[in-house]
């Protein structure tokens, strides 16, 4: 197994080989912190600080972006029931979900994850943005995940 990468302004750095990336955290909103995975081999020891800084340099402008985005987003597709609750609802929900991991990619995609079960339950919200300025969101239901899996 890979030793740990060091380093002084972004932490510690360690090969999860189940899921073959690199693991570190990284400083989120309200005093918390989110994981930070860099989606490079264990051999690859040097691209993980170089994507590392490349992801917390462009997270401080992508957080607020991604919650705009998503409430926007959220707005097109609502449901009958979150619609009567308006736009303001859906942009406090939005609001009060965590930032639960950043995602880097060595194309310079970031997937920011974010989730409140609270307030969405089992969902969590992958908001991506490539290098271009281009972004999108995939939903991911953990409990449809779960039922399909322990059904197949």
């Amino acid at each position: 197994m890979p030793k740990p990468i060091e380093d002084a302004a972004l932490g510690r750095f360690t090969w999860d080989p189940e899921n073959e990336y690199w693991l570190g955290t990284v400083a989120a909103a309200r005093h918390e912190s989110a994981w930070l995975t860099v989606q490079v081999g264990p051999s690859e020891r040097r691209a993980v600080l170089a994507l590392a800084r490349e992801a917390v340099g462009r997270l401080g402008k992508l957080v607020s972006e991604a919650r705009r985005f998503l409430a926007a987003e959220l707005r097109k597709h609502r449901s009958p029931r979150a619609s009567a609750r308006g736009p303001r609802a859906i942009a406090k929900a939005v609001g009060q979900l965590a930032l639960k991991s950043v995602n880097a990619q060595p194309d310079g995609v970031l997937d920011l994850v974010f989730g409140n079960e609270k307030v969405f339950r089992a969902v969590e919200f992958f908001v991506w943005f490539d290098r271009a300025g281009n972004r999108g969101i995939i939903v991911m239901d953990e409990s449809q995940v779960a039922g399909e899996s322990e059904a197949g």
